[in-house]
């Protein structure tokens, strides 16, 4: 069972989706009975089964959340006899007693790179203690004001550096990891071989409106990279949410001097201007590889079913007495004015790796809708 409120954008409850062992539940009828509290894991037969299970059921802290940048609300099931404590990075930052189910508690400023929680003493026998969600603040002006950076993100190359900057407000620590090879199992041949374990590690520097930094000298071209993520005490290896290039599979990001790469007149800066009216777009919506996977494709076989693909002219199909242009040229003799690309950003349930090492993958197929990174493009 999906467990979350009836709004359409209702939060899931803790612990994500719920299964029920219908063997353990009597039925009478065709009928199963299930019971559970909100914020608890446990599923009981029956409302006794529960509070044998979960002493003081009833009382529990529904929620708690800013939602300004000096104001935290928590709501409860009870009113709590012995009061509120409430904590910044684990400590005592203000306390108090209650007389509502609401509480509207007043800090002097929020600074988001710091844990807040809030505990709750119902009694001698039951306290409760959750984390405050800082989620409705990432709508409000001030956090626009405070955290929006205009700077470059991702990598960039300068005269005499490498620089690294990462978006990460959230975060009390981030780690640049650097790697050989663009997959932990696999080598840029396509051979197994681990690299679980970066061969250099260098912290970042926090600059400003939430951005983080690091300098090095020194060539990294087509090395691949990390980053570690550290926010309220927990850390996460993450690919760079900008990367333009990545290894295999995407875990890991590529580092390309794209200045050395891209070809003479690459930049795009300008846009067609042969449309007056909206509607006079014909539009044609394109999966990339479809456009030159079947067999009556004749263009380049190296090209088939690829980016490079969609580039080729000059190719057709005979039947009979009747030849017609296909791929690109089809389009165009088509009428078509714009077209519009299926996802071509990294895709996240495709293994690049079975691919092309297994003859009997079947899950390379995909219109892309579930996308693994939005700045690099599909390798399957």
């Amino acid at each position: 069972i999906i467990i979350k409120t009836g709004e359409w954008d209702g939060y899931r409850e803790v612990g994500g989706d719920r299964y029920i062992d219908l063997q353990n539940i009597e039925v009478t009828s065709g009928v199963a009975h299930a019971y559970f509290v909100e914020q608890d894991l446990n599923i009981g037969t029956s409302a006794a089964d529960l509070a044998n299970n979960i002493p003081d059921y009833r009382a529990k802290v529904l929620s708690a959340a800013f939602d300004t940048q000096k104001r935290i609300v928590v709501k409860l099931t009870h009113i709590p006899e012995l009061g509120y404590e409430i904590y910044e990075n684990s400590i005592l930052l203000l306390t108090g007693t209650a007389t509502t189910k609401t509480l509207t508690l007043t800090i002097p400023s929020v600074d988001i790179s710091k844990t807040y929680s809030v505990k709750v003493m119902f009694n001698e026998t039951r306290s409760i203690e959750m984390v405050v969600s800082l989620q409705n603040l990432y709508d409000t002006q001030d956090f626009e004001n405070l955290y929006t950076y205009d700077g470059t993100l991702g990598v960039s190359f300068e005269d005499e550096f490498t620089v690294f900057r990462l978006w990460a407000p959230l975060s009390q620590s981030v780690t640049l990891n650097l790697y050989q090879q663009g997959h932990p199992n696999y080598n840029d041949q396509g051979e197994l071989n681990d690299e679980l374990t970066p061969y250099l590690q260098e912290p970042l520097d926090k600059i400003e409106n939430g951005a983080w930094e690091v300098k090095l000298t020194g060539d990294y071209d087509f090395k691949y990279y990390t980053f570690t993520v550290n926010n309220n005490g927990t850390s996460n290896e993450v690919v760079d949410p900008y990367a333009y290039s990545t290894g295999v599979n995407g875990y890991r990001g590529m580092i390309v001097n794209f200045d050395e790469t891209n070809p003479e007149g690459w930049e795009y800066n300008t846009r067609p201007d042969t449309i007056t009216n909206l509607t006079d777009y014909i539009i044609y919506e394109l999966h990339v590889r479809d456009l030159t996977s079947h067999s009556s494709w004749t263009g380049s076989e190296s090209y088939r079913g690829t980016f490079m693909g969609l580039t080729e002219s000059g190719t057709t199909y005979t039947s009979g007495d009747t030849t017609v242009t296909t791929g690109l040229d089809h389009l165009e003799e088509l009428g078509v004015t714009a077209v519009q690309l299926l996802p071509i950003f990294d895709f996240g349930y495709v293994d690049e790796i079975q691919e092309y090492s297994n003859p009997n993958y079947t899950n390379a197929f995909n219109w892309g809708y579930m996308p693994y990174n939005f700045n690099t493009l599909e390798g399957s």
